[in-house]
């Protein structure tokens, strides 16, 4: 009888699709290739830099940067957001975006200060190309 409670329950937890929805994460190399400067609405191109980023789509999370937190969806994009502490001036925040079709990411850097009379003032937004990878083992 034991034995075959535990067959039971392994079966139950190997198939268990609140686990596999864990397991479920898309892996993706962003390459950053371009600088849209809000000062004198230039473009700059960068040296091609790459980028992790991890989407749990089952769950609504991604990793980026070693962190892992909850994104939103607007439209075809998935988006999050990052800010600094802001309890002092100057302060720093950065909104992240990625297309699901045609896998555009995009992340702006706007800061507020003194002279923004507090108020969001965009800096930089750095634009890429994303492509889905695979772990070696």
């Amino acid at each position: 009888m034991k034995k075959l409670l535990l067959v039971i329950f392994l079966f139950l937890s190997i198939n268990n699709p609140i686990s596999a929805a864990y397991d479920d994460k898309v892996n993706l190399t962003c390459t950053l290739y371009e600088t849209f400067h809000w000062d004198d609405l230039t473009t700059s191109k960068l040296k091609p830099e790459d980028v992790s980023l991890v989407i749990h789509p089952e769950l609504g999370t991604y990793t980026f940067k070693g962190a892992t937190h909850f994104y939103f969806e607007v439209g075809n994009e998935i988006q999050f957001s990052y800010n600094s502490n802001c309890s002092d001036l100057p302060c720093m925040k950065t909104d992240y975006s990625l297309d699901r079709t045609s896998a555009v990411y995009q992340y702006t850097l706007s800061y507020k200060d003194s002279t923004t009379n507090n108020k969001w003032k965009k800096a930089l937004t750095h634009k890429g190309k994303c492509k889905i990878t695979e772990n070696l083992f």
